[in-house]
């Protein structure tokens, strides 16, 4: 009996001193470092740590220097990182049903997309816990546009050019093949290489990733219809998460739902800011086609029930979907809710 409570001691200080011990997270991204975006995260990463004790702490890699989100998401499986900044593709890679949140033309404004999205968190979280990873903050990146050498105010034009097409990016290269644009698949931290060298004249992101990364300079035009709205999140592997204390990862999440807050109301900003900045410098708007808009959104729809089928549930989607249905059915007059949509033009 004695025996027994010495080494019940004995466990009781080997755990306490694993919880006191400090914890460094070590998190990738492709965000530029001297972004704003990677500006606040540092930021959060001090008040957590100040929070903590010390007893957290956060390296971030930013630049691409990890890699693509294919790569960071490798590494994290191989307890190389601790997890990511990631977006639509390293989300996907974590699990297939977040390309119900990168559909192609789904959302058709932020007050949409941010009543599903609040309401499918919970749901979310539920399937990255299972895939290995904690979902800690949405940091979505906003609407996303087509950028080219050349106007594009049709499918026609957007088969005239040399398209990048994001690797780890499903749902967008659905539409391209549904539109008969062949895309030229390479990583997120090979464009811009690759628009210098006139291996692709054209691409798709938001206007604050297009001046961040420089993509916008090597272009002249953006088209006026918003192709997707981009998702991201900061996720954190299980395997480090699960050593961190409940009250500590309170501080966290706690820290972190405020920062979503802000990243959400400042990205919108920043987009329209960035938008604005490269009007000054010579990109221009293309209006898109009526019949291009009404094309848009019929093979938008095929793209959805294609991903929702090859799922390998459709239970995400029914849900992102059918409240989708709830927020136009609030919001819109009587029977627009059944009509296509097609997101606001610019």
């Amino acid at each position: 009996m004695k025996q027994a409570v010495a080494y019940f001691f004995v466990f009781l200080i080997q755990s306490f001193a694993l919880a006191a011990e400090p914890i460094e997270i070590r998190l990738a991204s492709n965000l530029p470092d001297n972004s704003r975006m990677a500006r606040d995260f540092k930021e959060w990463s001090a008040k957590v740590e100040e929070r903590t004790g010390r007893r957290i702490s956060f390296r971030f890699y930013f630049d691409g220097s990890q890699g693509d989100e294919r790569d960071v998401i490798r590494k994290t499986k191989l307890g190389q990182l601790d997890g990511g900044i990631i977006t639509s593709g390293g989300l996907a890679m974590i699990h297939s049903d977040f390309r119900a949140l990168r559909a192609p033309l789904f959302f058709a404004s932020d007050a949409e997309h941010d009543y599903v999205v609040e309401k499918c968190t919970a749901d979310f979280k539920r399937i990255s816990s299972t895939a290995g990873f904690e979902l800690v903050l949405w940091n979505d990146m906003g609407w996303v546009y087509w950028y080219s050498r050349q106007p594009i105010a049709n499918a026609n034009g957007l088969r005239q050019v040399k398209m990048w097409q994001w690797t780890e990016d499903t749902a967008i290269s659905a539409l391209h093949r549904q539109l008969g644009v062949s895309g030229v698949p390479l990583g997120q931290v090979e464009l811009l290489s690759a628009l210098q060298t006139g291996k692709v004249d054209a691409y798709y992101g938001t206007p604050l990733q297009s001046v961040e990364m420089d993509w916008y300079t090597q272009t002249r035009y953006s088209t006026s219809v918003p192709v997707a709205y981009e998702p991201g999140a900061l996720m954190i592997s299980n395997r480090v998460w699960n050593r961190i204390s409940p009250a500590d990862r309170n501080v966290i999440l706690s820290l972190g739902s405020t920062l979503q807050a802000e990243l959400r109301r400042d990205i919108r900003k920043w987009n329209d800011d960035a938008t604005s900045a490269m009007a000054r410098r010579g990109v221009s708007v293309t209006q898109a086609e009526s019949a291009f808009r009404s094309d848009l959104s019929e093979k938008a729809e095929v793209v959805y029930r294609t991903l929702s089928e090859n799922a390998g549930s459709q239970t995400m989607y029914d849900l992102v979907k059918r409240h989708r249905s709830d927020y136009r059915r609030r919001h819109l007059s009587p029977g627009r809710d059944k009509e296509p949509f097609v997101p606001q033009s610019r």
